[in-house]
């Protein structure tokens, strides 16, 4: 079967009121055993899903986006369930064909759901807020520690609590305020706190928790901007600690990227950057009198969020220059 051909199947299995021949056709997709072979310029199995997701959106099928939309949510979440199942009740690993098969609809179901306008989507599909919720049940209940204590997690359960949460974080809108409500976000602001808690001085330092704190850290950025702000200073301890543990791991590197993504967010969205600059400002002036290099490290990643005023609050003070005056002797 040629691309084209193929293409015009999947949308033909959108039409089907009943979706379980084209979750079947995803599914086979997503595991190379179905479809064409990759065209020269095609990069990964799943970018002829995407291309029949454009064609549908372009053509305003609104019918069949939505049995392309409910099906990828419902595999993603068929298989976060199964690979769950593996680890804590039969007690073995989870494939690396599963955990690649996870990431792959995870980038499906991102591109699918569009989250950047949250209200105009209720208004024409549950799937969105319905998604955000299982997420954040999922990652609630089913694991060995509750959200909040997520930090303690380790190996392949952390692999998997941080792909549920950062597809969580990704289908969440910049908005503000955000539409995420209580108690929902009390929790995520417990586990930045509990996150950043277990993280000092104390714990390995490994690639997953790396990418946990700096989730984390992100996630609470974008739900309660001036609260994260106001911490700034013990996450910046952390980050540090990360970064100076280990020669491997550039926390610190892959920060200042985000820092520079946020300089493009705050131009977008001004509202949520004057709420991160209110929590700026609570920090007291004579932050962390002791530590040169993490006062540097807060200023720089105020720099990268283009916040390089706020920064300057930061610098140290100088000493005072004084002449030493002697007393003349007597002639």
């Amino acid at each position: 079967m040629d691309y084209s051909t193929y293409l015009k199947r999947l949308q033909d299995l959108a039409t089907e009121e009943v979706t379980d021949s084209l979750k079947e056709e995803i599914l086979g997709r997503l595991l190379g055993n179905k479809g064409p072979a990759l065209l020269r310029d095609e990069y990964d199995v799943t970018e002829i899903l995407y291309g029949v997701y454009d064609r549908l959106e372009n053509q305003q099928k609104e019918k069949e986006l939505h049995r392309l939309k409910e099906s990828v949510i419902y595999l993603f979440m068929e298989y976060v369930e199964k690979c769950n199942t593996t680890l804590n009740i039969k007690g073995q690993g989870i494939s690396v064909e599963h955990m690649a098969l996870l990431n792959r609809l995870a980038n499906l179901v991102v591109h699918y759901l569009h989250p950047e306008d949250w209200s105009s989507f209720q208004e024409k599909c549950y799937l969105l807020p319905h998604l955000s919720d299982t997420l954040y049940g999922f990652l609630f209940q089913k694991f060995r520690q509750p959200l909040e204590k997520i930090a303690r997690l380790d190996g392949q359960e952390l692999e998997l609590a941080i792909l549920v949460l950062d597809l969580w974080a990704a289908i969440t809108p910049y908005q503000f305020p955000s539409p995420v409500k209580d108690p929902v976000l009390k929790t995520m602001e417990d586990t930045l706190t509990n996150t950043v808690e277990d993280f000092q001085g104390r714990g390995g330092i490994t690639q997953e928790k790396s990418r946990l704190l700096l989730l984390v850290i992100q996630c609470n950025i974008l739900l309660r901007p001036k609260a994260t702000a106001e911490k700034l200073d013990e996450i910046i301890l952390v980050i540090k600690r990360f970064d100076s543990c280990s020669a491997t791991i550039k926390t610190k590197r892959r920060w200042f990227n985000i820092c520079r993504e946020y300089e493009l967010l705050f131009e977008e969205f001004p509202q949520w950057r004057k709420e991160f600059v209110a929590g700026i400002r609570e920090l007291p002036k004579s932050l962390l009198p002791l530590e040169t290099d993490s006062r540097k490290l807060l200023m720089s990643s105020l720099g990268k969020m283009g916040l390089t005023k706020e920064s300057k609050r930061f610098e140290p003070a100088e000493k005072s220059s004084y002449l030493k005056l002697v007393p003349k002797r007597a002639s």
